[in-house]
């Protein structure tokens, strides 16, 4: 979410909580509260008791500054602790002082005439103090709640680029390599293929280097670069090797984690078709099941449980976790022979989030 939306909807959410604490405050006041035998109007308590909930909702954003500021992390948790003891006293006692002046002011004026505010006040005030305290306490809890969810989230979001640089690291040397190796070979005796092999790497070279920042990406986009991706594996494989799409239009604009397709089809060549002798198929799809977006990289090649596919470790691991951890965390990744018994399939289920609806 974006955080001017963020910011906002806090805001307002805030405000509607003191606003129906003070309605419900004050009605409750207005019917159940005496002084000196005196009722107490309900206008007369919504005033009194918008007085002190939208007196703490002045002070929030103060608080969320000292608590965005004092993080208790080693090394400066003393100065965090001395900075959150200051100003628990300090809003505490102002707030207190601030709910007993409400009190002598707004609550009923007995037939004796209001009492001496020296009088009044400090018992007000030392009342007031426990029940302030309170709600500072939940105010700086929740507060303290949600930094340490939004770290949490960072840190995750941190982990996942990592991840996906470590992987983008992995893939794109070798494959790179290979490419240039067989564009090398082919300028002489195929030059048709090896200017073809040229531009499909430029294209895809481009393509990653322009979302190279994201993290998710609609399935177009990957797509896109599995097009490019399989196009220069077919030329290098030459007949050996045939890429098959079946792609569902209404899922077009799925969002799903950015760089998913691409190692799981390379897994498919590289420890399915390669090693077999007669090459074989990739067959990629991608259809809406109900409320989830199935995608699956399927090969006719050698299978599960070889000596070739035993390397497929490393790209699957870093793809399944960063499935697992797509938008609300129920995104699977599965691995499996093909149920006529030639080759694997790749099925990833994810939840379906459409690009013009998602927010980050």
């Amino acid at each position: 979410m974006p955080p001017d939306r963020r910011r906002t909807l806090a805001v307002a959410a805030a405000v509607y909580a003191a606003g129906v604490s003070t309605a419900f405050a004050a009605l409750y006041l207005s019917r159940s509260y005496t002084y000196e035998g005196q009722r107490l109007s309900y206008a007369r308590a919504a005033v009194w008791q918008a007085i002190i909930y939208f007196s703490w909702l002045a002070v929030l954003p103060a608080i969320v500054r000292i608590v965005r500021h004092n993080v208790f992390r080693p090394g400066q948790w003393r100065r965090s602790l001395v900075v959150h003891l200051a100003a628990m006293l300090g809003f505490v006692a102002a707030h207190a002082l601030l709910t007993a002046v409400a009190t002598w002011i707004m609550r009923p004026i007995p037939p004796g005439g209001r009492p001496a505010a020296s009088a009044a006040l400090p018992a007000l005030f030392v009342d007031r103090l426990p029940i302030d305290l309170l709600v500072y306490l939940v105010i700086v809890g929740a507060l303290v709640g949600i930094a340490q969810w939004d770290e949490l989230r960072s840190r995750e979001a941190e982990l996942t680029r990592a991840q996906l640089h470590a992987l983008r690291a992995q893939l794109q040397p070798h494959f790179l390599f290979n490419a240039l190796q067989a564009i090398a070979s082919l300028i002489r005796t195929d030059p048709e293929s090896a200017r073809g092999m040229v531009v499909h790497l430029g294209d895809l070279l481009r393509a990653t280097l322009q979302h190279s920042g994201a993290t998710s990406a609609p399935l177009r986009v990957e797509l896109e670069l599995l097009r490019h991706y399989l196009a220069i594996e077919a030329i290098r494989f030459r007949d050996r090797l045939t890429v098959r799409y079946d792609v569902d239009d209404n899922a077009l604009d799925c969002l799903m984690p950015d760089l998913i397709l691409q190692p799981l089809a390379e897994n498919a060549v590289k420890h399915g078709v390669g090693p077999r002798v007669g090459g074989g198929v990739v067959e990629v799809s991608a259809a809406l099941r109900g409320d989830r977006l199935v995608l699956r990289v399927r090969d006719t090649g050698i299978g599960l449980g070889t000596t070739a596919s035993a390397g497929m470790g490393l790209g699957v691991a870093t793809t399944r976790a960063r499935v697992e951890r797509f938008h609300d965390g129920s995104g699977t990744l599965e691995l499996r022979g093909a149920d006529d018994g030639e080759g694997v399939v790749a099925e990833v289920t994810l939840p379906i989030v459409r690009e013009r609806t998602a927010v980050s």
